[in-house]
């Protein structure tokens, strides 16, 4: 055995043992065709998809395996949400240009209040990455905004600047989960054009439904409201502190309907698109739970009943896609060769 076989097969040590006998060799003689005829080490074009399939496969996530084949089909349309949203809050608290320049003294970064315009640029190109089909690109663009996104708060407090509430920043995050790490793959096939299709419409839904909670700081009623308050004029805390509040009681309900509609989707035997709808949801819930618990603290209006019923929503949803991944494998989505 050369020195490229064993390093090569120490990178197919990480498959599950099943996949390793049934698959391993041919896998090893595709990455070995493909070397050249002095090479010691893999060559890192190779080496990282075939580490990032490896871990897939271990941890379930591959797009042959049930959760799988919903993160790959849930990925586009919660990236489309997470665009959405980086718009409206770079409109909302960043620029504000119905608004103009109502800066209250701080650490605003130029013309921009807080520090997350960076992760509101970076999202939006990322979901505009979908338009040109490609994949990888997108999935790159995807681990950019979410590496950003994870430091922005440590970021802004070393330099003493304003950020977004970090309830908003994880939950742009967790939206980009599904495309993190699903298989970079494209979808082909009427069962995965179809139910791709029925998701971006629900997070079309979704982003509507918050831009009209997020209304009043746009037509000036909330500006108007609390001027004479401790929040100023500023927009951008307008928008984090007291428009995003609001959002929370639609996301409840938002996320109430995807658990009916997926029960019932269930139940008349499209398991794989409840499935989808159930999981799609549960970023709600992060969104919802962090503005009105880690924000404004368990005190916060009923706080008790609302925490009951957000646990049931989160157990409903667990509930419906595990349930979901026992669909039979013919129904399982096509994958491009």
């Amino acid at each position: 055995m050369t020195p490229l076989e064993r390093r090569y097969g120490r990178l197919l040590s990480l498959y599950p043992k099943d996949y390793r006998a049934e698959r391993g060799a041919e896998i090893m003689s595709t990455v070995l065709g493909t070397s050249q005829p002095e090479q010691l080490w893999p060559h890192p074009k190779e080496a990282v998809p075939l580490v990032g399939h490896a871990l897939r496969m271990r941890f379930g996530l591959a797009e042959s395996q049930p959760i799988g084949r919903l993160l790959v089909a849930i990925g586009p349309a919660q990236l489309i949400l997470a665009s959405l949203i980086s718009v409206m809050s770079f409109l909302g608290a960043e620029w504000n240009p119905w608004w103009g320049r109502h800066v209250l003294p701080g650490g605003q970064v130029g013309p921009f209040q807080t520090t997350g315009f960076i992760a509101y640029v970076s999202w939006t190109a990322a979901g505009l990455a979908l338009l040109f089909k490609n994949p990888k690109v997108t999935r790159r663009l995807v681990v950019l905004s979410m590496s950003i996104t994870a430091v922005l708060v440590p970021f802004s407090r070393a330099l003493s600047l304003d950020r977004p509430i970090p309830s908003l920043l994880a939950f742009l995050f967790v939206l980009g989960l599904p495309i993190l790490v699903s298989s970079p793959q494209s979808l082909k096939g009427s069962v995965s054009d179809r139910l791709q299709k029925v998701l971006i419409a629900m997070s079309l839904l979704v982003a509507i439904a918050i831009a009209l909670a997020l209304l009043p700081v746009w037509n000036g009623s909330t500006v108007h409201q609390f001027s004479r308050g401790s929040y100023g004029l500023s927009p951008s805390i307008l928008f984090y502190r007291t428009d995003l509040v609001f959002v929370a009681t639609w996301l409840l309900w938002i996320d109430a309907a995807a658990i009916a509609v997926s029960a019932m989707l269930f139940f008349i035997g499209r398991r794989l698109l409840a499935g989808s709808v159930a999981l799609s949801g549960l970023p709600l819930l992060v969104l919802w739970f962090g503005f009105r618990y880690l924000w404004f603290g368990f005190g916060y209006n009923d706080s008790t009943a609302h925490l009951l019923v957000g646990v049931v929503l989160v157990a409903s949803s667990v509930a419906l896609v595990c349930l979901s991944m026992l669909f039979p494998k013919e129904q399982a989505m096509e994958r491009a060769r």
